[in-house]
């Protein structure tokens, strides 16, 4: 279905007096390394071409996981010992890695994109070892008991796997190899043709985990992705959007058993690696990550009755999602403690030393969520370093174990108190656009090149939305900012996606605003006619009333890193869905128009979003005057227990409290907007879908009663 959205003029002018000014200053986001911590750059020729290695004092991230380190963490007590080890060498610049990549791909007839993605899942572009499954180097070569591609690997190139161990380029050149073998004699044309020799290459111990990973690797090279080094480089893959990854093929590697312990999460149960807990009394609740390694990884690990290892549950970083390894009432062997294994949850996060970022919003809040289900359960006291309580691994034992997890922010999810509160936008309906001017855009720039959000003082944090109609020549670029907040209070994180999934969404994290969209540091394609929404939600509550802005720009896009995926944005996980307030600059087009039902119903009576499963909510915004003195919302191929809504209907700028309410409702609904209102007054609408829904369908808004 092709959207054909209008764009409406805002009748907000004697409201939004206040012009603000955006300045393109905003920080990137780098690793806890400065150019202070430098200590020496090596600059080797061979073969004609410079390769520089750098070397950086590190003490201050590799040290914090170390220093009190000398357990069996994982079953391998040497680990934390021998990343301080590969972290202290000198490591090769992303620019050298990127001539190695280019030299292994050509040398045995392999896509570089393919290994670039690879590395990038594993290691983020870093030379260490071992991970949580015995994985080595940046390709993370596994050698363990069910899997051995480092010793294949060496045999092929004829080289001690030591060197694989110790060596990028020839780790590289190793996987390249590797992976030409598993592709064997086949013509392979296309990246998707790779898919059977990537799956065998990841070294996990069935076939599901196998086909899990390599759909991960597929999805980087479809999507893009950035980050940083521990080097303090940006590291950035460009997205390759035509890559085609079959439905079927995802669906294969998400279970569709779910847990009977806690619904949310996926079960993949071990037949091993625990004990039988029967009448087990639960009181305390433990935090790990993996420190090195792969969300599958971990899970294949915990499968292999070698490993000795397990917990009851993993939550990946990119999205938050939990998988289930061992049933609560039985006894995981996650503490290293038998007394605290007895009596605890113990909880594995997707997080590395080479990649102390990947603690995001999604992880942090689904953890503390589950967390939150069974502290109630069991009745376990939320309260830190104690027994009967929450504890982190190291505060069993000996070591560093959860590493850097921001535990201030965790129990502040865990208690509820870092709740969302809903301000703002959402997308117009407005039978008015077809008065739009010829000169919309100068004298009426609201809903065309800026957009406005009215936030107020609240102990929740506020999140406002925005909704983004690309035009390559008048708004390919768009700045963000609340001018009148201090710097302290501009920090966000920032999620873009496309209006109508929330597949693609990247979130830059921990932002300070002023901050600018643009195509150089989204994995975007801006085209024009693309819409896109817009999240912004604020990391501390607000103490005044001010306004955030979005507004057209040729300012430079700024240079900071995102993470795949957007995250919830209020409590009872719901999660953010649909459409924000218009920005376009193609407004000023539609004064020579038709507007009616058949022409041009998108954004001038109706409007439409899709929402995805989960509990969806969606927003819509609705210009109520005698043409629309009434809206019909509805869904479409939903049971009647998935059309159960709570609907909420305030004017544009009011706070949350003074929301008309229809509470526990069936789609469809027709409401009333604020009353008594102007004649053409700006409401937004919030509708939050009480259960999940079995799959994506369309919301629709349309006015009624005319």
């Amino acid at each position: 279905m092709i959207r054909m959205k209008l764009h409406l003029l805002k009748y907000l002018i004697t409201l939004l007096s206040a012009t603000f000014m955006l300045v393109s200053n905003a920080s990137p986001v780098t690793p806890n390394v400065t150019s202070n911590d430098l200590i020496s750059v090596t600059e080797v020729i061979e073969d004609s071409h410079k390769q520089t290695y750098h070397r950086r004092n590190l003490d201050n991230v590799v040290d914090y996981v170390t220093k009190h380190t000398n357990d069996e963490h994982h079953g391998d007590g040497e680990n934390y010992l021998l990343w301080r080890k590969y972290l202290r060498r000198k490591h090769p610049s992303v620019q050298t890695l990127r001539h190695f990549f280019a030299e292994a791909a050509q040398e045995f007839t392999v896509p570089v994109v393919i290994l670039e993605a690879i590395a990038q899942v594993e290691t983020n572009w870093t030379q260490i070892g071992p991970s949580i499954d015995q994985g080595w180097g940046i390709m993370h070569l596994v050698q363990n008991n069910y899997a051995d591609t480092l010793g294949e690997a060496a045999a092929l190139l004829d080289i001690e796997p030591q060197v694989l161990k110790n060596e990028a380029k020839q780790n590289i050149r190793a996987a390249a190899a590797l992976l030409a073998q598993y592709a064997g004699e086949n013509q392979l044309t296309q990246l998707e043709d790779w898919f059977e020799a990537v799956k065998q290459f990841t070294g996990l111990i069935n076939n599901e985990l196998r086909e899990m990973q390599a759909v991960r690797y597929y999805q980087i090279i479809k999507k893009g992705s950035q980050s940083h080094t521990l080097w303090g480089e940006t590291l950035r893959l460009e997205s390759h959007p035509n890559v085609s990854l079959t439905q079927e093929r995802i669906s294969r590697t998400r279970r569709n058993q779910r847990s009977t312990d806690y619904a949310p999460a996926i079960s993949n149960l071990t037949t091993c690696n625990y004990s039988e807990g029967s009448s087990r009394t639960i009181d305390t609740w433990v935090n790990h990550w993996i420190g090195e390694g792969t969300y599958a990884g971990a899970i294949s690990w915990f499968h292999n009755c070698n490993a000795k290892v397990s917990a009851h549950f993993i939550v990946r970083a990119s999205d938050g999602e939990i998988t289930q390894l061992v049933k609560v009432k039985d006894i995981a062997w996650h503490a290293g403690v038998w007394s605290y294994n007895k009596r605890s949850i113990g909880v594995e996060h997707e997080v590395t030393v080479t990649n102390p970022d990947t603690w995001t919003t999604q992880m942090l809040e689904a953890s503390a969520n589950m967390a939150r289900y069974f502290t109630d359960k069991y009745h376990i006291p939320r309260v830190r370093s104690t027994t009967p309580g929450i504890l982190g691994h190291n505060e069993i034992k000996s070591t560093a174990c959860p590493g850097t997890l921001p535990w201030d922010t965790w129990m502040n999810y865990l208690n509820n108190s870092e709740n969302y509160a809903w301000h703002g936008n959402g997308s117009i309906i407005s039978y008015h656009g077809r008065l739009l001017p010829k000169n919309a855009g100068v004298d009426w720039p609201y809903g065309i090149t800026k957009d406005v959000v009215q936030l107020h003082q609240s102990a929740d944090k506020p999140v406002g939305f925005f909704q983004w109609q690309i035009n390559e020549d008048g708004c390919n670029r768009l700045i963000l900012d609340a001018p009148f907040l201090s710097h302290s209070d501009k920090i966000v994180d920032i999620t873009m996606g496309r209006w109508d999934t929330r597949e693609y969404d990247v979130t830059f994290s921990n932002i300070t605003l002023p901050f600018v969209l643009g195509a150089s540091n989204t994995p975007f394609t801006l085209s024009n006619g693309d819409w896109f929404v817009i999240k912004i939600a604020f990391l501390s509550p607000l103490n005044q009333e001010t306004r955030l802005g979005a507004i057209c720009t040729d300012d430079t896009p700024t240079d900071a890193a995102y993470l795949s995926g957007s995250g919830n944005v209020m409590a009872d996980g719901y999660e953010w869905n649909g459409n924000a307030s218009i920005i376009s600059h193609l407004f000023r087009n539609l004064h020579d128009q038709a507007v009616d039902s058949v022409d041009w119903p998108y954004g001038a009576f109706r409007d439409i979003t899709i929402a995805a499963s989960k509990k969806p909510m969606v927003f819509f915004q609705w210009q109520n005057d005698a043409l629309c003195p009434k809206l019909t919302l509805d869904a479409y191929d939903l049971s009647d227990s998935e059309k159960q809504v709570d609907v909420y209907v305030k004017l544009w700028d009011a706070p949350n409290d003074e929301a008309m309410v229809y509470y526990n409702q069936t789609l469809p609904l027709t409401i009333d907007s604020i009353r008594p209102t102007k004649e053409g007054s700006w409401n937004v609408v919030q509708i939050k879908f009480r259960n999940a829904i079995s799959e994506p369908t369309q919301i629709d808004a349309t006015c009624s009663g005319f």
